[in-house]
């Protein structure tokens, strides 16, 4: 039996809750075999050769690891392109491996903890792009008014350029 612990120890993480509950969410024991990842970064091609290498998803990136733990040691956002689609492919698969007697888990890295807390300073634009789709034109109106009435602007040519710079096309949808 191989008893696995999920240990966090970070500078931007601190974990105040230190009961039992809190305890059980980050161990857990078993006989079966456990795959682990980490600081993914977007790089989803990578990431299903891998997994598909290692049996975990079969050809149609569907769960085929039975009752196997699948561990994400976090950092899946940030710096390359295909962020959502390694979010979307994990939030698929921790549904799948649950039915199939399996687990996975997934652990915040200091990446989505940057994001959570705004810190989008190594967001690529190809993963705002990602999200475009979802970002609808009145919506982004909508905060393209907010953002001349918190800056005190008049709308230009200019300003809409800045504005657009700072924030491009997905933005709006990748933070919601």
């Amino acid at each position: 039996m191989t008893k696995i612990r999920l240990l966090l120890i970070s500078v931007c993480l601190v974990i105040v809750n230190t009961s039992l509950y809190a305890k059980s969410r980050f161990e857990f024991t078993t006989k079966e075999k456990t795959y682990v990842v980490g600081d993914i970064h977007g790089a989803y091609d990578a990431l299903v050769t891998s997994m598909k290498n290692m049996k975990v998803v079969d050809d149609n990136l569907d769960w085929s690891a039975g009752k196997s733990h699948f561990v994400s040691l976090g950092d899946m956002l940030d710096r390359g392109p295909d962020s959502r689609k390694v979010m979307d492919l994990f939030i698929k698969l921790q549904a799948q491996a649950k039915k199939a007697g399996g687990q996975f888990h997934v652990v915040l890295g200091n990446h989505e903890v940057m994001n959570l807390k705004g810190d989008l300073r190594y967001v690529s634009k190809a993963e705002y792009q990602a999200f475009e789709a979802d970002e609808t034109e009145k919506y982004r109106e909508e905060k393209y008014k907010q953002f001349l009435d918190v800056y005190q602007v008049k709308d230009s040519k200019s300003i809409r350029a800045q504005f657009d710079e700072a924030f491009p096309p997905g933005y709006f949808a990748y933070v919601d």
